[in-house]
């Protein structure tokens, strides 16, 4: 909305009248306000499309920094299909269309035997190399899609893997914010479960003793029957995983579980992630700038995520391709430096044969 004073005004169009318009417009960065503004004080009024709107929520979409396989790009490429079905006039189907050859070249790079970590391409021949960091992306994905089912201790049961595994990697201090997150979320949900514990025991009881005499011994037989099963089931659980599966009919197995879950929560919050982080970043801007052939900024870049995260297992190999990228360097400069000594030498043989000549 264009006033005639100049002022333009950007905002969803709230309730409109004969006499004025009034606009939910963003105030801050955090507040909303509302602004009744007078039509004779407006000087134009420009509508969003829905193609706009839709555009816009496509425009946020980034090829993904990790991608382990082609079904990273396809919710990306659906939306983008859809965008083009629906609006196939749209002035912004040319950067739509742009964005959707993108998504299908990483895709076909991933199709060849290529992945993508932290937004490094990694080929076939650099997988061996590159498989520890590959592999703890894998296991944080993995941990990541078993929050995304709801299975709180299996995603927790996975990040135990990284932490014994691959806590040197770059996706370690990822690996941690997320299992704050669950932990948090777990220690919830059992609080809950453990204050409906009493409730619901005592809700058994009642229903028991409504049970004809007659029924009762069948009904605690099958009672006993489901709270040995469950215990069985809690028991194997703990033996083969640090964070055990419970059963909200052993109150023992959410006790217990409550009590690693926060004992984890605060060992996991003493984690400084910043120095990490920022040791991370470091190292992949070295990454990228070495395939640039940057050599100058990479070893600012490595010194930089050495000072910030001195144990982090990309490190090692980074120096090395520093080194062999140096090394290379040196080897051509000496190689045209011959070069230009040896064409040099032959003019000089062959000004002297022709001084030589009567």
């Amino acid at each position: 909305m264009t006033l005639k004073s100049g002022e333009v005004l950007q905002g969803k169009v709230l309730r409109e009248s004969p006499d004025e318009v009034v606009l939910e417009y963003r105030f801050s960065s955090t507040i909303m306000d509302e602004r009744a503004i007078a039509r004779s004080e407006i000087a134009k009024v420009e509508r969003e499309t829905p193609d706009v709107k839709a555009y816009q929520a496509l425009a946020v979409r980034q090829t993904p920094p990790t991608a382990l396989d082609e079904s990273a790009y396809q919710e990306t490429l659906d939306k983008l299909q859809s965008f083009l079905k629906d609006y196939a006039y749209s002035p912004h189907t040319r950067e739509v269309r742009a964005k959707m050859a993108e998504a299908e070249a990483e895709k076909k790079r991933l199709a060849n035997g290529e992945l993508k970590v932290e937004g490094r391409w990694i080929n076939a021949s650099q997988l061996k190399e590159e498989s520890y960091q590959v592999d703890a992306r894998r296991a944080v994905e993995a941990m990541k899609d078993q929050v995304a089912r709801g299975n709180l201790v299996a995603a927790l049961n996975q990040f135990a893997e990284i932490e014994k595994n691959w806590p040197l990697s770059a996706a370690w201090p990822d690996a941690v914010e997320s299992a704050r997150v669950i932990l948090k979320k777990l220690d919830q949900v059992l609080t809950h479960q453990l204050r409906n514990f009493p409730i619901q025991e005592e809700q058994r009881r009642i229903a028991f003793e409504r049970v004809p005499v007659e029924q009762r011994a069948q009904i605690e037989a099958a009672q006993k029957k489901e709270l040995d099963a469950a215990t069985a089931a809690v028991e194997a659980s703990k033996a083969s995983s640090k964070y055990a599966q419970y059963s909200t009919l052993v109150q023992s197995s959410m006790t217990g579980l409550q009590s690693t879950v926060r004992s984890d929560l605060q060992r996991l919050g003493e984690i400084d992630l910043k120095p990490l982080k920022q040791g991370v970043a470091e190292a992949q801007a070295a990454a990228r700038q070495l395939e640039q052939k940057q050599l100058a900024l990479a070893e600012t870049s490595l010194k930089n995520a050495e000072a910030a995260w001195p144990q982090m297992e990309l490190l090692p190999r980074l120096k090395n391709g520093l080194q062999e990228a140096r090394s290379a360097v040196q080897a051509g400069n000496e190689a045209q430096s011959q070069a230009v000594q040896e064409a040099a030498d032959f003019k000089k043989k062959e000004a002297e044969a022709q001084s030589k000549q009567p």
